[in-house]
């Protein structure tokens, strides 16, 4: 690969320092320059594939996600709340991170979109006293598809299985 001449200005303290480590690493200062922007650039992209595995790609296999289709397959016993508002927040931020999902199918983001708004109306009615949740009831219009949520936990549980 061709390499470029960059010319950067830095302060005279940071030259030092620059100075002094390429001293001491016994390499030239545009070696150790060089090394000190290629270990700089390797560490933004392990932290970039960090972040993906614990908020994108592996997100449905975290313990948030878990404790959201937990919570959501009680509703179906149980939809009232009996907490608070800020434990209805938390769980209202682990939806948006579910609908936020690039991983997640859209058919399965358009139901969890139906829990966040529910989610919302229960906040916005939190001291009504016959307040419960609408999207776990089978006769209304905006159920969450339980079965979506079914088949993409099935898939996800299998995906990675060697059948002989």
């Amino acid at each position: 690969m061709k390499s470029v001449i960059l010319n950067v200005r830095i302060s005279q303290k940071l030259r030092d320092k620059l100075t002094d480590d390429s001293t001491q690493k016994e390499i030239s200062l545009s070696d150790n320059a060089r090394e000190i922007l290629s270990l700089y650039f390797e560490e933004q992209n392990r932290n970039k594939i960090d972040n993906q595995t614990l908020h994108g790609i592996n997100f449905y296999t975290s313990i948030e996600f878990i404790y959201l289709i937990s919570w959501m397959f009680e509703k179906i016993r149980s939809p009232k709340h009996f907490g608070t508002k800020n434990e209805l927040e938390e769980i209202k931020k682990i939806v948006l991170k579910a609908i936020a999902n690039e991983f997640f199918p859209s058919d399965l983001k358009e139901e969890f979109e139906k829990v966040f708004v529910d989610i919302q109306r229960y906040i916005n009615e939190f001291d009504s006293p016959n307040n419960q949740f609408k999207f776990c009831e089978l006769c209304t219009n905006d159920v969450f598809d339980y079965e979506i949520l079914k088949d993409f936990i099935r898939n996800k549980a299998f995906e990675n299985k060697i059948y002989l």
